[in-house]
This record gives C-alpha cells, structure tokens and sequence, in this order.
C-alpha cells in the first residue's frame, strides 16, 4: 500500500468557505480517490500522483481492475478541462465499466488556478462515488 499524505487548506471558491485536500502520492502514478472514507469537497491532484481527471473516456475498462486498479474509472465527460480565468464551471463525470463508457454518473465542478510560479493547475468539486467500486483517477504528464 501506498503511503498518501494530505494537506487541508482554507479556500475561497465562488464566495463558498470550502477545505480542499492537496492530494501527494510518493510512488503511484495515479491517485485513486473512491467512496470509502471519502468526502464531497475540492480536491487538487498533484504530481507524481497525476494531475488532473481524464477528459476522455479510458482506451481500455472492464469489469475487473484494468484501469487504475478499480472497476470503474472517472472521466469527464464534457471533453475539456477549465481554462484559466473562465471560472468554477460544471462538470459531468462518467464512470467507464463493462464495455460502457458511462456505466455511472455523477456531477462535479472544475476550476483552472495558478500557482506562485505560474504554473497551471486544476481544483475538483468531488462528491463520493455511487459505490466503492468507482474511482477518482488522474492522469499525470
């Protein structure tokens, strides 16, 4: 098992007092964040972790641990990422399964911030999965 360490921040969003989770994985090359112990609120996935939802549904899914290591994988199904200054806007998030590229659904919403440096980065609104065996998995670079 992997060990993930959390950082929990204040943050403004769109006038709403929220606390959002600076997700950091050592060793993984994704992050998987699924309904067990998990909480609605904003998330920022970071590096080596992955950094950001897919926006497309997976080349490859099926009914047993293929993509990430869960049943089912998130993906956003508008087809793009926020783009810098344009705000929270919302998402609609599918879970690719069985040969079915939205098996399952939730909604979401996504901003594009920068850091210090200029650095482009994304804030998810998460909710919790509609059971463990969806996951929350981000790409990295």
């Amino acid at each position: 098992m992997v060990s993930v360490a959390r950082v929990i921040i204040s943050l403004m969003i769109s006038g709403e007092k929220s606390s959002i989770v600076l997700v950091e994985c050592p060793v993984a090359l994704v992050i998987v964040i699924s309904s067990h112990g998990f909480s609605a609120g904003w998330y920022r996935f970071m590096e080596p972790a992955g950094f950001k939802l897919p926006i497309n549904q997976p080349s490859s899914f099926g009914p047993g641990c293929q993509v990430c290591q869960t049943q089912a994988a998130a993906w956003v199904q508008e087809g793009r990422d926020p783009t810098y200054g344009e705000g929270v806007i919302n998402i609609n998030i599918c879970f690719a399964w069985d040969s079915n590229a939205c098996a399952g659904r939730n909604t979401g919403k996504a901003v594009a911030c920068k850091d210090n440096s200029g650095s482009l980065f994304y804030l998810y609104f998460l909710n919790a999965t509609p059971n463990c065996a969806l996951a929350y998995c981000a790409l990295g670079s």
